[in-house]
C-alpha cells in the first residue's frame, strides 16, 4: 500500500518542467545584459579551450626541459583528463542533441558562435576537468 501511495504522490512530478526556471534565468541574463561587456565575455569564452589544452602542454614542456619526471607525469594526467572529458562530453552532446536556447526561444539573442548542441556544456567540462586535475596533481 505504501508503494502505491508513493507512486501517486510522485506521479505529478513527471509533469513539472524544471527547464522553465532555467529558461527564465537565461532570459533575465540574456535580455537584460550589458552589451558593452559582450567582447570581454566573448574573449573568456574563446579562451577556455586554449587554456585547458595549453596548461598541460606548457607544463609538459617545462617538465621536459627541467627533466622533472613528477611534473611530466602530472601534465600527462591533466592532458588525459581534459581529452577524455572532452570526448565524453561530445558523445553526450550529440546523443542528447539539445538545441541551443536561441534556436528554441526567439527572444534569446545569439551572442557568440555556437555550432554544437547545448547540453552538456563543453566550456564547463574543460574548466572543471582542468581545475580538478590541477587540484589533484
Amino acid at each position: 500500500m505504501k508503494n502505491w501511495l508513493i507512486v501517486l504522490l510522485l506521479f505529478p512530478v513527471q509533469f513539472i518542467h524544471p527547464q522553465n526556471a532555467d529558461i527564465e534565468i537565461l532570459r533575465d541574463v540574456n535580455i537584460g545584459r550589458n552589451t558593452q561587456l559582450d567582447p570581454s565575455f566573448e574573449f573568456v569564452t574563446n579562451s577556455v579551450t586554449p587554456v585547458a589544452v595549453g596548461v598541460p602542454v606548457v607544463l609538459f614542456g617545462a617538465s621536459l626541459i627541467m627533466k622533472d619526471t613528477l611534473n611530466r607525469n602530472k601534465s600527462i594526467y591533466m592532458g588525459a583528463s581534459v581529452i577524455s572529458a572532452a570526448v565524453i562530453v561530445n558523445i553526450l552532446k550529440y546523443s542528447i542533441d539539445r538545441p541551443r536556447p536561441f534556436e528554441t526561444y526567439p527572444d534569446i539573442e545569439k551572442a557568440t558562435h555556437a555550432g554544437s548542441p547545448s547540453f552538456p556544456s563543453g566550456h564547463t567540462c574543460h574548466a572543471f576537468s582542468l581545475a580538478t586535475s590541477l587540484s589533484i596533481s
